[in-house]
């Protein structure tokens, strides 16, 4: 009479009988997938394969319903569990399933502009919690975080919303339709990179003039992301509402899409490389004149190239921001040692 032999987790269990198995197997204590050897052979198999080989019957479910009913109502609907309110305190789940029914409850908004905020808003939390997860530090508030984002959103946009109104950059409008690259360039640079970019640094330039508060680079860079998310998200709103309208049904859709991922991405990144030399112009007074100099003029360049880049190309001036941006994280100590 053959014997099988049970293997799980690098653990040997058996040898069994037929009767054996089958009072396991219908008390859940064996599984029909389990590693499985017969007597003393060499070769392995699951156990369902081997109780056929042997021509053993093998515990099936006669009756689903049955099963189910065995199983109780409460596994199908633990209303005990659902009346106690328990479930409130598993907060992940609850995150996510905002997360994901958010959306939904946008379709219920009948007013087109409320409707692309809120949408807005959705990929900001979506955003925030990535960097928050990915670049926090023990220094970062969650409270400062917050605050970049929505100054930068409200005050420091509508500020350069101001300036454009009373035509101090109009002057370089002409130069951004320029079919020469160089006067595009220019254009681009004086109209949008730098006082963009200046725009979204500015809570981060106050940050570091608090009395008694030295942040480290990786924790002023974050709250440099939330602030370029705050002016990325905001513009966004305003090309949904104006200039993506005039686009066909498809240009308008993928324009939106942008609007909402890549190009807050975007505005984050130069502003967390703006943010690494302000904070490092922190540490290191002797230089600071030249970092924060240099915390303007190097996103206020990259953003330019990527405005006056073709539309196929512009992809080379966003990948160099973003390595520029992972290389100088990555050596933030080896930076300081050298400044100092």
């Amino acid at each position: 009479m053959p014997e099988i032999t049970i293997e799980r987790n690098g653990k040997i269990f058996g040898p069994y009988t037929e009767s054996q198995l089958a009072y396991y197997i219908e008390n859940n204590k064996i599984l029909l997938n389990d590693t499985a050897r017969i007597d003393s052979s060499p070769d392995t198999m699951t156990l369902d394969r081997a109780m056929k080989k042997c021509h053993w019957r093998i515990p099936r479910a006669k009756n689903p319903w049955e099963s189910l009913k065995k199983t109780g109502i409460d596994f199908i609907l633990p209303w005990q569990e659902i009346k106690s309110m328990s479930w409130l305190h598993e907060r992940r789940f609850l995150l996510l399933a905002l997360i994901g029914l958010f959306p939904l409850g946008i379709l219920l908004l009948t007013n087109g502009a409320v409707a692309y905020i809120a949408i807005a808003a959705y990929f900001s939390v979506l955003w925030g919690m990535f960097f928050f997860c990915i670049f926090k530090t023990d220094q970062v508030k969650l409270k400062e975080c917050c605050s970049c984002f929505l100054i930068t959103a409200l005050i420091s946009t509508t500020a350069l919303l101001l300036i454009h109104f009373t035509g101090l950059l109009s002057f370089a409008d002409s130069m951004t339709k320029s079919k020469q690259f160089i006067l595009r360039f220019a254009g681009m640079f004086l109209e949008a990179g730098l006082p963009e970019e200046i725009c979204k640094a500015a809570i981060i330039f106050r940050i570091v003039r608090k009395k008694g508060v030295i942040c480290i680079p990786q924790t002023l860079v974050l709250y440099g992301l939330f602030s370029g998310l705050g002016f990325g998200i905001n513009e966004g709103i305003c090309y949904q509402l104006g200039i993506n309208r005039r686009y066909g049904i498809d240009g308008a859709y993928f324009l939106n899409v942008l609007r909402l991922t890549s190009l807050p991405f975007l505005h984050a990144t130069w502003c967390g490389i703006a943010s690494y030399f302000i904070a490092f112009s922190a540490l290191v007074p002797m230089h600071r004149i030249g970092l924060r100099i240099l915390a303007v003029l190097l996103p206020a360049i990259i953003h330019a190239l990527y405005n006056a880049m073709p539309d196929c190309l512009r992809i080379l001036p966003a990948v160099s921001g973003i390595i520029l941006f992972t290389i100088y994280l990555s050596n933030a100590k080896n930076m300081k040692q050298k400044l100092t």
